[in-house]
This record gives C-alpha cells, structure tokens and sequence, in this order.
C-alpha cells in the first residue's frame, strides 16, 4: 500500500481506532514524500506488515504506530527526531534497526518486548550519546551497535532461495509464497517450512478387508482407524462401516434329538439338513448318518443289531475287547452274552458257538 504524496498526517487516533489498525492483510506499506508524521495507532496490529518505506520529510512517528508489526528491518529516516512511547513494541522479528543522527529520542517503550537486533547509526558513538532512550528500551540499549553506518538499498538483492525473505546484503523483506503439494501437504517444496494445517476428513467410512477408517478428501490422510466389528464369525456386516465380507457357516459336526439329526454351525448356531435317523434294521442302534445311539432291545448276541447272530457280531466283541471300537448301550448289552458286565473273549467264543450251532442259546 502507498499513502500518497497529498497526504501531510496520519492523524492521531484512540484507544483502537487507528486508521490502518488491526489490518492482518497489510503486507507493505510506502509513505507519500510529504508525509510529515505517523499518528498515534496508525499501523497497531498489522502482523503481516514485513516491509516499510518511510518518506525523508518525516519528524515523528507516534505512540504504537506500529505496535505488533512484523517488521524485521527498520529504516528511520534522516530527518526524524522522535520516536513515541509504545511506537515498535511487540516487534518481535526485529532484527535490523537503522536510526539516523537527526534522532534526539526514543521515547518510553518504543522498542519494548523487540529481541536481539543489531542496530545502525548514522551517526558517531559520541553523538548517539545524546540521543535520549527512556526506559523500558533495553533491545535498543543492549544492541549490537555500529557507528557511522546508513542504509544503503540493494541494487540487486540476495536471498538464499525462493523462500527467503530477508535480503542477505541489506536487510529488507519481501513477501514470498511457499510452495506446497496440496492443501495438506504440510512442508514446503522449496525450503521445507512447516505449516500448521488441518484436514478435510469426510463423513463417510472408508474400510478395505480388515479395516475402516474416515478418510481426508484432499491427500487421503487416515483417522479413526479400527477393525470391523461383526456380531459374531458368520456375520457379514460391519455394525460400524457396512463393509460385507464374504463369512462362509461352518457345519462341522451333526446334532441330533430321539427321532432326527441335523447340521449346525459352530459360529453362529444356524441349522440345515434336518432329517429323521436311519438305522439298517429294526434292531440297528446306531443311525447311519449320525451316529445316534438308540435303545433298542436286539437279540442276546446280536452286537450289530441286524436281527441275527454271527460271526460278525463276535468279530466286533474281538474289536471292542481290543479297545478298537466302542460300544454303547443296548450294543454292549446284546454282546455282554454271559451277562457279567463285561465284553471279551470269552463272549466272542460264546457268539461264534452259537453261530455254528455248538449250543443252542446263552
């Protein structure tokens, strides 16, 4: 921005009522020639004000003219001889300061809450000895201070790369633009500055196989990471995201009741195939399928329940006797031919006597 030569003053302003006061957006500024004093507030809380050309005519800069600026050089030019209470204070990026000799004060917190700067005077360490610096303006006081020094312009400035600001031979700042991916992308291409950014996360889930997540609509950026959540291993929805997946029931082994058996699965207790027991005959105990053992009263020997006695049925009182099956109720009981509680041998002989009609019965 360039106030232009008509203008004489910046007027004095209030508490809050400067007239360029608290503009964030204001990045330069370049005073007319004929502009003879910056009043009070004028330029209060511009932090993005980096760059200030003030005119040789000036005399005074008023109380927080520049309060908070962003300042890191400042040129005070020749004919200047006051600087007012609170003029610069809370200039934190200060680091070159340049005060001519027409300079008689600095006036009390001018340059108040300012770091280390390296200050430049135009005129001798004798002269700077009458310049009257009022309290509370110990960054001027305790700066680093070459004498016999004015500012002097580039012709050509230096900077170090696209992103610098700061001329590396004079000092003076300029507004530069970092270079960045996207809106998210958080360091620059050039310099690698670290921007503060916030992402764009979209109501709707994002998920793969094992997952879900929101996800940012600009990089794609995951928060609120989780697994899916089923009702149990057969369920196929996620309660969270809606993902489905592909769940298959596993019907791993028969239930049954007295008249029928049926699959079931072990992950969510679904059933199928119900269907009544099938047995070889009326004396069958066991069901093909299942393998339910029911109570039937077969014929004393008659180890498999098919109605008759033979040598099958004392071949299996051999295997149960060798521990290689087992048999169950009515099925121990018809090969249990001696009646003593027990399965061997000896009722093997018996089945077999009775099958080559040694004996008649048991």
């Amino acid at each position: 921005m360039t106030i232009p030569d008509t203008v004489l003053i910046l007027e004095d302003a209030g508490w809050y009522n400067g007239a360029f006061e608290d503009c964030s957006g204001l990045t330069s500024v370049t005073l007319g020639e004929n502009v003879l004093r910056v009043g009070n507030w004028a330029f209060a809380d511009c932090p993005n004000l980096v760059k200030l050309t003030l005119n040789e005519n000036l005399s005074s800069i008023g109380e927080r003219a520049f309060l908070r600026s962003g300042l890191t050089t400042l040129v005070i030019p020749k004919n200047t001889t006051s600087l007012d209470a609170y003029s610069f204070e809370g200039s934190a990026n200060l680091k070159r300061v340049y005060l001519p000799s027409s300079l008689q004060t600095v006036k009390y917190m001018a340059f108040e809450d300012v770091g280390d700067i390296d200050l430049y005077f135009e005129g001798s360490e004798e002269d700077w000895g009458h310049v009257i610096v009022e309290d509370r303006n110990d960054a001027i006081l305790n700066a680093n201070k070459h004498f016999n020094r004015v500012f002097e312009p580039c012709k050509t400035h230096v900077y170090d790369n696209a992103c610098d600001t700061d001329c590396n031979v004079c000092g003076e700042t300029r507004v530069i633009q970092h270079v960045y991916d996207n809106a998210c992308d958080t360091a620059c291409n050039i310099c690698g500055f670290l921007r503060a950014i916030q992402h764009q996360y979209k109501e709707e889930w994002s998920s793969n196989g094992e997952e879900h997540w929101h996800a940012c609509a600009i990089c794609g950026e995951k928060t609120d990471i989780r697994s899916h959540s089923y009702d149990n291993a057969c369920d196929v929805d996620c309660n969270v995201c809606g993902y489905v997946r592909v769940a298959p029931h596993s019907f791993s082994y028969w239930r049954s009741d007295e008249t029928r058996h049926w699959l079931e699965c072990t992950g969510c207790g679904i059933q199928k195939d119900f269907a009544e027991h099938e047995y070889d005959g009326d004396f069958d105990f066991d069901c093909n399928v299942c393998g339910y053992v029911r109570e039937v009263s077969a014929p004393l020997g008659d180890a498999n329940g098919d109605g008759s006695v033979n040598n099958i049925d004392a071949s299996l009182a051999l295997q149960y006797d060798s521990g290689l099956i087992n048999l169950e109720g009515s099925a121990f009981a018809a090969t249990d031919v001696d009646g003593n509680g027990s399965v061997n041998n000896i009722d093997a002989s018996r089945i077999l006597q009775l099958d080559a009609g040694i004996i008649s019965g048991f």
